[in-house]
């Protein structure tokens, strides 16, 4: 956990995510894309905890795997996603930020609060 942090700003304290997209509209962009597209639509990607809430909560898992583009793992080119692996477990790992996969989308939202 040491080696995760969040590139948005977030609240200190218990928030809600407001106007959540799972990721879909973004699928097989690179973070690093899909940051920039977001940004123009004026939405935040979600961060690394807000993924995992998005992936606790529902099953978007069944669907793709989710960037959290929101944090970056211990470099600025590394971000954190969350997968199954092949016995349908969550998985949290990380990839290059320029990377892309089919399988993959940015989850983003319209607001914190």
């Amino acid at each position: 956990p040491a080696l995760i942090t969040d590139k948005v700003e977030t609240p200190n304290k218990l928030y809600y995510i407001y106007d959540v997209e799972d990721g879909e509209a973004m699928r097989g962009k690179s973070p690093e894309t899909a940051e920039k597209l977001l940004k123009e639509k004026g939405r935040s990607p979600l961060t690394a905890a807000e993924v995992i809430a998005l992936v606790t909560h529902t099953d978007v898992l069944s669907k793709h795997y989710v960037w959290a583009a929101g944090s970056r793992y211990a470099h600025a080119d590394k971000v954190l996603f969350v997968y199954l692996d092949s016995g349908a477990r969550p998985w949290l790992y990380w990839n290059y930020v320029d990377n892309s996969f089919d399988r993959l989308g940015a989850a983003s939202c319209g607001s914190r609060a």
